[in-house]
């Protein structure tokens, strides 16, 4: 995963761009999306497809989608303890994933979001 050439509009977001190898052993590109951590000024969360915040449990990252009706994928973290993702459109029956301080030490909490957006809109199975 990298960060896409684009430009982001801040410090508090990032394009990103998910490339595994291709068929051929090259990279082959497969999802290029706007991640948004909070805090950040309007209308970046609204414009989001994945988002990551400060927060605690299920309730929260209901919240945070229902307020970001946009973002298909919705993190909240209690700093390097936690993390709830929630993987589905607001609306929706959403896959729930609750991480760990392992998951934390493998890679950031942002990056995970990351990775579940891509194999969200993939169909990666």
């Amino acid at each position: 995963m990298s960060t896409a050439a684009r430009r982001a509009p801040g410090p508090w977001a990032r394009y990103v761009r998910v490339t595994p190898p291709g068929p051929d052993g090259g990279p082959a590109a497969v999802d290029e999306h706007l991640r948004v951590e909070l805090p950040a000024p309007p209308p970046w969360p609204a414009l989001a497809d994945v988002l990551v915040a400060p927060g605690a449990g299920n309730g929260a990252a209901d919240e945070l989608a229902a307020a970001n009706p946009g973002a298909a994928v919705v993190a909240v973290h209690t700093g390097a303890g936690s993390c709830w993702l929630r993987v589905g459109p607001h609306g929706r029956v959403p896959l729930r994933l609750v991480l760990t301080e392992r998951h934390a030490a493998v890679c950031p909490w942002p990056v995970w979001a990351s990775l579940a957006y891509a194999w969200l809109v993939t169909g990666a199975r």
